[in-house]
Order: structure tokens, then sequence, then C-alpha cells
């Protein structure tokens, strides 16, 4: 799969999700997530720093999350 940033570590998984919270498409050693994982995800965009304290679930594994970034607004 790909190269992460020339570390030689690459992608063993991935997934496309859609902003509805269904999985539109996923390789094979993709996890299958629970719907709550899914809102967490897709709440953090709305709300950035919502899993910071609490960590992002994946497949029952807790990935520590740094930081959220809020959305700049455009300029006109």
């Amino acid at each position: 799969m790909c190269d992460i940033e020339g570390t030689g570590q690459h992608l063993t998984a991935a997934a496309i999700v859609g902003h509805d919270g269904s999985v539109r498409a996923k390789s094979s050693a993709f996890p299958q997530l629970s719907g709550s994982e899914i809102s967490n995800i897709m709440k953090d965009f709305d709300e950035p720093g919502h899993l910071a304290p609490k960590g992002l679930h994946l497949a029952g594994t807790k990935y520590m999350v740094l930081s959220s970034v809020a959305k700049r607004e455009q300029e006109e």
C-alpha cells in the first residue's frame, strides 16, 4: 500500500466513510466498526476536540487523539 511520508511504514487497511456514517468502501483488512465508533468520528468533525478526552476507538482498540483543528472560514 502507500508509504507514509518516507518513514518506510505502510497502511495496512483503509476505508471511505460518508458524512452519513455509512462505509462506502474499505479494504479487506479494515475492521468492522460499530455505529458508536463512526458516530464519534463524525461528531469530532462537528465539534473538534470531542475525541481528545476519551480517545478514538476503532474495532475495540483505543487510539490517542492529541488534537482536532476546527475548519477555518474562507476569506471573501
